[in-house]
């Protein structure tokens, strides 16, 4: 399943077919797959500057797969599948956010 999200920007989009079983819109598509890009690379950092620098390299990955598709026959760039990727990465970051801090908040506690 994440293999076939992170691949559905580039493809052709008769090769979208394939991930129809998943029964997600594209906008769904868009932020499931951010969320997840974010998870793994946050998996590995977790600092503010880190996280951070995950987020402007997501976006910037981001508006890359909208011009690569704007060159793709039959696919086009679309301004609201760039908003769908910023709101998965910034939901991610929130949900992390507040992870860390409930961690930090038991582990104050605990001591």
């Amino acid at each position: 399943m994440v293999f076939a999200l992170m691949m559905s920007p580039v493809l052709p989009s008769h090769f979208l077919d394939l991930i129809d079983f998943l029964g997600l819109n594209d906008k769904d598509e868009h932020f499931i797959a951010f969320f997840l890009l974010s998870f793994l690379l946050n998996r590995a950092s977790s600092t503010i500057k880190r996280r951070l620098r995950n987020a402007i390299s997501l976006a910037i990955f981001a508006i890359s797969i909208e011009f690569i598709q704007a060159l793709i026959p039959e696919r086009s760039a679309s301004f609201t599948d760039f908003i769908a990727d910023l709101l998965g990465i910034l939901a991610f970051q929130l949900c992390f956010s507040v992870y860390l801090f409930f961690v930090k908040r038991k582990n104050t506690y605990k001591a």
